[in-house]
């Protein structure tokens, strides 16, 4: 074991939530470096069973018996048993709604969850800010669930807490600098064995030892990797500022908006709107494009009384929609200004929190709702040492409670009618945090977090949602900017991107967004993975070797934009013709087919697939599945996919084309690899990769490969739902009524699986088996495509040389399991299916060759 030269001797460090798994391998962990600590736990027997752990360990620690939302008094413990506090751990990874959509989401169990998470996060750093501010030292670690990053509709509230957190950490970072208050946050396993959570110990044992640098960084971990986001946004689209400036004008230009490959912009705060303004005026005039409207749509616009949303209200009106005109204080001005110009409007002056009786309104009045846009919101700027309670929960409830009060009740409306559309209203203090507002950039970030929510239960019952983040001078921000800039923002420059996105006109993807729009301009923002450092299979994991390893400098720099290895789209892809395709070189040997043979059941009898100097020696036909395999081959599905995850893949199909016969048993081979489809099935992507393998030196086809995977996770973006037909590659093979022509069955060794990882794909999931218990299965599995070329070897020793071999891979393979081919003839082609013996369950379906001439070898 590494001996533990980060230390924490005299140091205290309390921990919210410190009873869960997470909370109690960072307390362990900590204590054995000499910290202090304090639990907070609500369950008695769970916290005193850790302290107890840690102190028959020597360690020193204690208790504190109190709800999540009680934050402030885990500092108060920290400061009664041990006299200072240093370290704050807010351990937000319970998800007790989770399994919950939003549609079966409470008002009562949104307020519990927030409560707890939210509220108390704030509440514990709070408590702690004086402390850390007048010894001029503190650490915070706000820990959030990996679930929630993707909004996963099962994960209702998760994603709003782990936003909203996004907003609170950066700016915390941002007012905490200067008194060495460091503040982090960390997306983190929830329910995993301690394994699994080494990555996210050692993180959280750098970040918040005295001696770190690291501040306002975002940091995913699990047991395979640690890698850090980054704000991302796209290179600004401009228009004319002028009165030119349509919703029809926004839309002809639509596909210019969400460059990222003409970007390398990773801003922490908001763009130069003078500079932008000044650009957009030197802009040709805007052409306008298809006559778009909004009649027979009814409207309902929050904070609508003046500034932006009153504008959202007049153009909806001018363009034939049915306004419901919200504000708390004088709705009825812009009413009168609606119906002055000839339109119709409602006046509506509920508080955003009583979002039922707001919707009821446009119910009662107009008889429906098709269109919801939530603009109210109110400023209470402190900076966090004189934030008050009231302060703090008056922002929450207007901007976060109240967004999701009114969403909620206008949601099983548009689920009815199969149609509906959301504008949430966050800010550039949410995306990037900023020094005085940490109630509002909570609130804010949390906003996007829901919209995430919502556009994804959404997408299959046509209810598009987008986040914009409005740069605009309004009666809100008139207290905050000097009357020039407020001037130069006006909300004119705003409404029409805004409205774009109700269009039933805006193309794909239409869902999900999140923009930052002002000046006359729009860009897309994204969170991004700028910089990844992988955990080998096996291997311990400590704070001591992570800040050891090559890859910590890039994980901690400052500067992350040149290290990009994969991206994040949480909220909106990349543009499918961005990635430029690169190639994969392969050079192999004899020794590489004999292992690809042995990999797949040959035996030491098997001279012509194991002997190189057998005048039979031969490649089995499926060794056309190696020469393209690249891990690199995932950054391509990574920069154009919404929550592209790793973890989240699976290989559905694979089809394989052998071009060259007999197949060569050596050369230098280059696979040109291209994304040629990807279909949006709501909540998940199917991306259809094609490789196609050439001699290097004569340029002669070899092989050809289409892969198709799911993407779990990372659907929504407003894609084609259906993919087209690709001859042999996307046949259904179904299998014929009669009993199978030929079977063949083969027991799989129990070595299959390591020996046939060493042909290129390294997956621990093949070899490792904490990772496979990690991936939910016994013991490490065989490849699909080591199943796959048994299968196929079982196929041509019955009936000979075939041109191509499609399978879509049902379930997994154990070593030691016996497999079971049953084919039927059909004409040129052969039909098949692979199943397990001992369990009957069926491993490869929808599967056939085409063989080569059409005869068959019997």
């Amino acid at each position: 074991m590494h001996s533990k030269t980060i230390r924490f001797d005299n140091i205290v460090v309390a921990i919210a939530n410190g009873g869960n798994q997470v909370g109690k391998q960072l307390a362990l962990d900590l204590a054995s470096r000499g910290a202090s600590v304090v639990i907070q736990d609500d369950k008695k027997h769970t916290a005193d069973a850790l302290v107890d752990e840690i102190r028959r360990a020597s360690g020193s620690a204690t208790a504190c018996l109190c709800p999540a939302r009680d934050g402030h008094r885990v500092v108060e413990e920290a400061i009664s048993a041990f006299g200072a506090i240093h370290v704050l751990i807010n351990n937000m990874t319970i998800d007790p709604c989770a399994g919950k959509k939003f549609a079966e989401i409470s008002d009562q169990e949104w307020d519990i969850f927030t409560e707890e998470h939210i509220y108390g996060t704030y509440k514990s750093s709070r408590a702690a800010w004086p402390y850390f501010k007048k010894q001029k030292l503190g650490r915070i670690i706000n820990l959030v669930p990996t679930t929630a990053l993707s909004g996963h509709p099962t994960h209702a509230v998760s994603p709003v807490v782990e936003f909203g957190m996004i907003g609170f950490t950066e700016t915390l970072a941002k007012e905490g600098r200067k008194n060495n208050i460091l503040c982090n946050l960390i997306m983190a396993p929830s329910t995993f064995a301690p394994e699994v959570l080494m990555g996210t110990v050692a993180l959280a044992g750098l970040l918040s030892h005295p001696s770190s640098h690291t501040s306002n960084a975002l940091f995913e971990a699990d047991r395979s990797s640690i890698s850090r986001l980054s704000w991302e946004r796209s290179k600004p689209h401009g228009l004319k500022t002028d009165s030119n400036l349509s919703v029809s004008a926004v839309l002809q230009t639509w596909p210019n908006v969400g460059d990222f490959e003409n970007s390398d912009t990773h801003p922490d705060g908001p763009w130069d709107a003078m500079e932008l303004l000044e650009k957009s005026k030197q802009l040709p005039a805007n052409a306008q494009g298809e006559n778009t409207d909004f009649k027979a749509k009814v409207a309902v616009v929050t904070g609508a009384g003046n500034g932006l949303g009153q504008q959202y209200a007049l153009l909806l009106a001018r363009m034939g929609a049915k306004v419901v005109v919200n504000d708390l204080a004088d709705p009825q001005k812009t009413v009168n200004m609606i119906q002055a110009a000839g339109g119709q409007a409602i006046a509506d002056r509920h508080s955003v929190e009583e979002g039922d009786k707001i919707i009821q309104t446009a119910l009662d009045a107009y008889g429906g709702i098709h269109i919801l846009i939530n603009n109210a919101g109110i400023l209470r700027d402190k900076s966090f040492q004189a934030m008050t309670d009231d302060m703090w929960r008056i922002i929450q409830a207007v901007h976060l409670r109240g967004t999701y009060k009114t969403a909620r009740a206008a949601w099983p409306h548009f689920v009815r009618q199969r149609y509906g559309r959301i504008v949430n209203t966050t800010s550039v203090s949410g995306i990037y945090g900023n020094f005085g507002q940490s109630n509002y950039a909570t609130a804010k970030c949390g906003t996007i977090g829901l919209s995430c929510v919502l556009a994804r239960e959404g997408l299959e019952h046509n209810i598009r949602v987008n986040t914009i983040g409005p740069s605009a001078g309004t009666q809100l921000t008139r207290t905050v900017m000097p009357e020039e800039m407020v001037q130069a923002l006006k909300p004119d420059y705003v409404a029409p991107f805004t409205l774009a996105l109700l269009s039933d006109q805006l193309p794909g993807p239409s869902t999900n967004g999140l923009y930052e729009i002002g000046s006359g301009f729009i860009a897309v923002d994204r969170l991004r993975r700028a910089a990844l450092e992988t955990i080998p299979s096996r291997q311990t994991i400590s704070a001591e070797s992570l800040k050891a390893s090559v890859q910590w400098s890039r994980l901690n720099s400052a500067d992350i934009t040149a290290s990009q290895t994969s991206s994040n789209g949480t909220l909106l892809p990349a543009p499918l013709s961005a990635r430029k395709d690169e190639t994969i070189k392969y050079q192999y040997s004899t020794k590489d087919v004999i292992l690809y043979n042995l990999g797949v059941g040959a035996q030491a009898t098997d001279s012509q697939w194991v002997f190189e100097g057998s005048r039979s020696f031969e490649a089995l036909p499926t060794f056309g599945v190696i020469p393209y395999y690249d891990p690199s081959v995932a950054t391509m599905m990574a920069d154009m996919l919404p929550n592209f995850s790793m973890k989240r893949l699976l290989h559905g199909e694979q089809y394989l084309e052998i071009r060259k016969f007999p197949v060569p048993v050596s050369g230098n081979l280059i696979t040109y690899p291209a994304v040629s489809e990807i279909v949006d099935k709501g909540k998940a992507a199917v991306v259809v990769t094609t490789f196609r393998t050439v001699d290097s030196s004569t340029g002669e086809d070899v092989f050809y490969n289409e892969q198709t995977i799911f993407v779990n996770g990372s659907g929504g973006f407003g894609g084609s739902r259906t993919s087209r037909d690709r001859g042999p590659a996307t046949a259904p093979n179904k299998v014929p009524s009669r009993a199978p022509d030929a079977v063949k069955t083969e027991k799989v060794s129990e070595r299959a699986a390591a020996l046939y990882r060493l042909s290129g794909d390294l997956n621990p999931l093949h070899i490792d088996p904490d990772t496979a218990k990690g991936g939910g299965f016994d013991k490490p599995i065989l490849h699909g495509l080591c199943s796959f070329g048994i299968s196929a070897k079982h196929l041509y020793t019955t009936y000979g040389p075939f041109r191509n071999i499609k399978a879509r891979f049902s379930s997994v393979t154990l070593p030691g399991q016996t497999l079971k081919t049953s084919m039927w003839k059909e004409g040129r082609a052969v039909i098949f299916t692979t199943s397990i013996v001992e369990t009957g369950q069926v491993v490869l379906s929808a599967a056939a060759v085409e063989l080569l001439g059409g005869t068959a070898r019997m």
